[in-house]
């Protein structure tokens, strides 16, 4: 068989298989390789990311650990402030008390100052005599 283009017969269809398909199927097995390559490449680009991923994966968790610490320091920081100011009541509570005996006392001593007898006024009754 013979192929006719627009010059008229050009080569029979035997040659021109022998030379557009043997230079076809190279080009065409070039091609694969070239994307069987960049198909490797994308896959280590891949597995690249996937390590990526996964450090910062590791890094994300130990961040949270890093924020797991510092919540229960807060929260034992919390309890201490919350141990002194019940600390703190106490001592108001003891003051308050300290003060109330304080008043009492001030009282008491009041009432001895007002049973005591005055400077110069004569006192009934001599607190110690003595006899010649």
């Amino acid at each position: 068989m013979l192929t006719v283009g627009c010059s008229g017969i050009i080569k029979s269809n035997r040659e021109a298989g022998e030379q557009g398909a043997g230079s076809r199927g190279v080009e065409f097995k070039g091609s694969l390789m070239e994307f069987k390559d960049s198909l490797m490449e994308f896959k280590d680009s891949l597995m690249e990311f996937k390590a990526s991923l996964m450090e910062f994966k590791a890094s994300l968790m130990e961040f949270k650990d890093s924020l797991m610490e510092f919540k229960d320091s807060l929260m034992e920081f919390k309890d201490s402030l919350m141990e002194f100011k019940d600390s703190l009541m106490e001592f108001k509570d003891s003051l308050m008390e300290f003060k109330a005996s304080l008043m009492e006392f001030k009282a008491s001593l009041m009432e001895f100052k007002a049973s005591l007898p005055m400077p110069n006024a004569p006192c009934p009754m001599p607190i110690l005599s003595f006899k010649f």
